[in-house]
């Protein structure tokens, strides 16, 4: 009864339920952003609508991608075009960068159930990137020159190619120095 009441309460409100990793999580319903998005002009109805628009689709569940890794690079330049014709919203620094962060981690790294990298063997200490990661690597660079990370993709490609495309030490170190992603 008053369970029920509360939770239709808040979803008219706005809040939506998703089970998780074996617990309920409360987000944003994003008609609700759709419908309040209009009541608002320029930026700040623009970042309503996107998020609205990329809520739509979870991007990783329970430490695995729920998108393929190119639909993670077509997200990765969404976010990073939102960006850049949105420099002035403060949502872009506190939101969108971070979620850009979030995005590019899984994109380099990979998640604990979504891994980057596969063990080769009969090392089975070399971990060479997923022929699907490469071919979308390859893809950012031959679309997505204009995109700010494009040169983050390039170098961290150019590393893979000069050690046969082995995860190294030097793209770890390199991932970490430009700052594009949560370290591991």
């Amino acid at each position: 009864g008053d369970t029920i009441r509360e939770l239709r309460k808040l979803r008219r409100n706005g809040m939506r339920f998703y089970w998780g990793e074996g617990d309920w999580y409360a987000g944003v319903d994003s008609e609700y952003l759709v419908e309040a998005a209009g009541f608002l002009k320029g930026d700040y109805s623009d970042f309503l609508r996107f998020q609205a628009r990329e809520e739509k689709t979870r991007t990783a569940e329970d430490a695995a991608l729920m998108i393929s890794l190119d639909e993670l690079r077509q997200r990765i330049i969404r976010y990073d075009n939102f960006a850049k014709t949105h420099p002035k919203l403060d949502e872009t620094n506190s939101e969108i960068q971070h979620e850009i962060k979030h995005l590019m981690t899984w994109y380099l790294y990979g998640t604990d159930n979504s891994p980057a990298y596969e063990r080769q063997a009969p090392s089975k200490t070399e971990m060479t990137i997923k022929p699907e990661l490469r071919e979308s690597y390859e893809r950012f660079l031959a679309e997505n020159r204009d995109s700010s990370l494009y040169p983050v993709i390039s170098e961290a490609y150019g590393i893979l190619k000069r050690h046969k495309f082995l995860f190294s030490k030097e793209l770890d170190a390199y991932i970490k120095s430009a700052g594009v992603a949560f370290s591991y």
